[in-house]
């Protein structure tokens, strides 16, 4: 094995400069698999990725590029994009799992260069420079369209042995494939870091209003750098383990009538379904569905179904 490292290594040292940054630069930059992989390649190679001092605006770029924004108290001024880039490559670029590794970036690539697109013919200025940057909701064109990521139609609760009790974000758990089909990766997204640092939605926008559901209120949800699933996850996880009233669920059995178990009565039912982590054993999360965008904000609904 490390016969053929050097010899690849040879031949890398063989190429002239000029053809190493024509190789370089024929990858697109919102490849961001192919650009670590060339990276570590070889040291010369690196060179051409680290020779000036604007080398993280190119990570910032190939991150944005292929749909990828920040997570926890990550500050996108000081934060190192090379190092995210890396992070993500390193740890799930060729992730087996069906949102996640290559898949996922080449689908977040694809929606990311239709936003490009759309961008860049807009008559307006101010619209045309937000190809790089998240849009302002206060800016949002209604000619715009917008989607949502579809890895939002795939997620689910699970504590994984963690008691219910004690809230934490890294339980939230992708479910992909239905039960029981064999698979051999782990399910647990913060292992994920290019699901969880994907964009939810595209264009990538700074502020998102999550819709009530049940008669449940969420926290708005706000990043500068543009809102990611980890943030939504996050904004569910406020009020995963709050207490329910009585009023939320008798809502939540009217909105399932008739797709639910029956209980006794109505006390029962609110024994059993006390927590918005409860509803989630009867109903799962579809995704997200846009409602409105326009001045006050762009207003996004949790689509569910009985399980």
């Amino acid at each position: 094995m490390a016969g053929h490292i050097e010899q690849a290594n040879d031949f890398l040292s063989r190429i002239p400069i000029e053809l190493r940054c024509m190789i370089k630069e024929f990858i697109p930059v919102s490849d961001l698999r192919t650009h670590v992989c060339f990276y570590k390649s070889y040291k010369n190679i690196a060179a051409l990725y680290d020779d000036d001092d604007k080398h993280e605006l190119f990570w910032k770029r190939a991150c944005w590029f292929a749909g990828l924004g920040l997570v926890r108290e990550e500050d996108p001024q000081h934060v190192s994009w090379k190092g995210i880039a890396f992070e993500c490559i390193e740890r799930c670029g060729f992730c087996k799992h069906p949102h996640c590794g290559g898949v996922l970036l080449e689908r977040n690539a694809a929606m990311m260069a239709d936003v490009e697109d759309s961008l860049a013919h807009a008559e307006q200025d101010e619209i045309r420079l937000l190809v790089e940057c998240p849009v302002p909701v206060d800016l949002y064109p209604g000619w715009l369209d917008m989607k949502t990521n579809p890895v939002l139609g795939n997620l689910a609760f699970d504590n994984h042995g963690v008691p219910i009790h004690v809230p934490n974000h890294s339980d939230l758990v992708t479910s992909l494939q239905p039960d029981g089909v064999p698979h051999d990766y782990d399910r647990r997204l913060r292992l994920h870091p290019i699901t969880l640092r994907s964009f939810a939605t595209f264009p990538p926008v700074d502020d998102i209003c999550l819709l009530s559901l049940y008669d449940i209120d969420f926290p708005d949800i706000c990043r500068t750098s543009g809102v990611t699933v980890f943030d939504l996850q996050l904004a569910l996880y406020a009020q995963l383990y709050e207490p329910l009233y009585v009023h939320n669920v008798i809502q939540f059995l009217d909105w399932h009538e008739g797709q639910l178990p029956e209980w006794p009565d109505l006390q029962k039912a609110l024994d059993k379904l006390d927590t918005l982590y409860h509803l989630f054993s009867f109903v799962r999360w579809d995704g997200l569905g846009i409602w409105s965008r326009g001045d006050d904000g762009i207003f996004l609904t949790l689509e569910v179904s009985a399980r």
